[in-house]
């Protein structure tokens, strides 16, 4: 316990000492340096427009160009005179709603801006690669960087998975990003960062001894959730635990002895989740105490007004009601006209019941149930975020979607794990007898 302790203080003190630090430093890169290929980045996403579909016209495949030009008017409205408070502040233009057309051009031509904004309870940790990146190429460049090392980072995960772990630990990964829609996600700055969280992680998991340990794993979590704070806008916090989540699980059920799967899973689910939850709540903590010392502003008021808007459910939707919004939009990421929506809703649910039925007759065993619950209980964690941030989810849905890859990855590994084909044709010819 000592050891774990010290390891997750330190690698906790290392990330809000570090990652401000890097984020002030973003901020005092010249202004002139990046404001041409930022300019152009700002024109190239306008004119593909605010959320382009990129594939097939699945609402899975939609972009976010509107905060991506955020995120690059922020970069452009840093004072490098003073980057401490540029950084606590995080200035932005304000293109929201009719203003937006206005506000472009006049930013774009170095015009007088109709109002700018602050979203200054975010960390906004983009930056830190953003802005150096922009002095480099414009956005086009930034979409290959990611696309290469997002892709990559993907394709060595799944041979590693498959040669260290098992071919099931590969399949699932593989479900899980394709749940995700992760040819997209590399294309928009606003998807990337869990993405990128979650892929480090896993690779650290997959050829570091040293993680996979008790102490090692509290720390790599604890980093994960602090840098899911520090980069993401809230689109999809969980994948940056999820996903590597499974890749520790997994190698921690191959290293003890059988008898001990189910107690050795749930103790190093309780640590590492438990690490994970400490950095992305500390971080944000220290993010509002910080802007509120440094800007003499209360920060933490604002940020608990923008919590209870996303937690509070204003619309009174149901959670029922927002479980079936969502399967909709499962649905709807195939693109269909509406009588082909109703008939693949039915399709799905006519498909599932054959499933569970084939499940049921090739169920293993009890024991294998017990022993596979830390990954059916991973699974299960996107729909406890629907409930914590129920208002959020019902808003976002069309990004927020993307925490259901745990539920692919985690179902995937559930499943393969207290299934045997060979019992379910045993039972299945038993039966027909």
């Amino acid at each position: 316990m000592k050891k774990i302790c010290k390891a997750s203080f330190i690698a906790l003190l290392c990330c809000m000492l570090i990652l401000p630090l890097l984020l002030v430093l973003s901020c005092t890169i010249p202004h002139q340096t990046i404001e041409k290929n930022t300019t152009q980045s700002m024109d190239i996403l306008y004119q593909e427009g605010m959320h382009p579909r990129f594939f097939l016209n699945s609402s899975g495949c939609m972009m976010d160009n509107f905060t991506d030009m955020i995120i690059l008017s922020e970069a452009m409205c840093v004072d490098e005179k003073k980057p401490i408070v540029s950084a606590m502040r995080s200035t932005m233009v304000g293109f929201g709603d009719e203003l937006f057309a206005d506000n472009y051009k006049a930013f774009v031509q170095k015009e007088p801006v109709s109002f700018y904004r602050d979203y200054s309870w975010y960390w906004h940790g983009y930056l830190v690669a953003v802005r150096p990146l922009l002095v480099f190429t414009d956005f086009v460049g930034i979409r290959v960087i990611n696309s290469v090392l997002m892709f990559g980072l993907a394709l060595l995960i799944f041979i590693l998975a498959w040669k260290k772990l098992s071919i099931r630990a590969a399949i699932g990964f593989l479900l899980a990003l394709v749940a995700s829609f992760f040819i997209v996600v590399p294309l928009s700055v606003q998807y990337g960062s869990v993405f990128l969280i979650a892929l480090t992680c896993s690779l650290l998991i997959l050829t570091w001894d040293k993680v996979r340990t008790l102490p090692g794993g509290s720390a790599l979590f604890i980093i994960a959730g602090s840098m899911a704070a520090f980069l993401d806008l809230l689109t999809a916090p969980l994948v940056s635990f999820g996903i590597p989540a499974m890749f520790y699980l997994m190698f921690a059920k191959k290293n003890q002895k059988e008898d001990a799967h189910f107690l050795c899973g749930i103790n190093r689910l309780f640590v590492i989740g438990i690490s994970w939850c400490i950095g992305f709540a500390v971080m944000w903590c220290w993010k509002w105490l910080l802007g509120s010392l440094i800007l003499g502003e209360n920060i933490i008021a604002a940020a608990m007004d923008e919590a209870a808007f996303m937690s509070v459910n204003k619309e009174e939707t149901s959670l029922m009601q927002c479980l079936l919004m969502v399967s909709s939009f499962i649905t709807s990421l195939v693109s269909l006209p509406p009588i082909g929506h109703t008939i693949l809703r039915l399709a799905l649910v006519l498909l599932g019941g054959i499933g569970f039925l084939i499940y049921l007759f090739g169920f293993r065993s009890k024991a294998a149930l017990i022993e596979n619950i830390p990954y059916l209980l991973v699974a299960l964690i996107p729909f406890a975020w629907c409930i914590v941030f129920l208002n959020h989810v019902t808003i976002h849905i069309w990004f927020v979607f993307r925490i259901f890859s745990l539920t692919a990855f985690g179902g995937t590994l559930f499943i393969a794990g207290t299934f045997s084909a060979e019992k379910c044709r045993q039972r299945l010819f038993r039966h027909k007898q």
